[in-house]
């Protein structure tokens, strides 16, 4: 496995020009200006990065229950909208498999993100912990 994993980031490094290079990003237009100006990093006066945030479910995640079940949904579901609205989460949803989530968001750097994140209601009521955030970088963009 060493071996595939280290043939496969060569490849993706030889190869990363090729993809950036190709990607097509909607043109300015095309869509709300809201969004022409998050796509543009202009929302905040200044570029943004993209980020993966990955939590867990926390220590008070009720198994025994759908996403939409959990207690304090209704602050949750606000909070994301809240963030969703001034462009921060780009896209996200539950680990079906986990109880935990994955968001895409656009933050200047990675203080920002759990920043913002650490105010989740689920996160102050154990619900979700936030694990990980990486930065990305998108090479491949198929969405329409």
């Amino acid at each position: 496995m060493p071996h595939q994993l280290s043939r496969c980031s060569i490849y993706c490094a030889l190869s990363a020009p090729r993809f950036n290079r190709n990607v097509r990003m909607p043109e300015f237009g095309s869509s709300s200006p809201k969004v022409d100006a998050t796509r543009a990093g202009l929302k905040f006066g200044l570029m943004k990065n993209t980020f993966l945030a990955i939590s867990s479910a926390g220590p008070n995640r009720d198994f025994s229950k759908g996403t939409r079940e959990q207690p304090r949904w209704d602050e949750h579901a606000a909070f994301i909208d809240q963030l969703v609205d001034a462009g921060f989460i780009l896209m996200g949803g539950p680990l079906v498999d986990e109880g935990g989530s994955l968001l895409i968001v656009n933050a200047k750097d990675e203080n920002e993100v759990r920043e913002k994140l650490k105010n989740d209601p689920w996160a102050e009521h154990g619900i979700l912990k936030l694990e990980s955030v990486k930065r990305w970088e998108i090479f491949i963009d198929n969405r329409k």
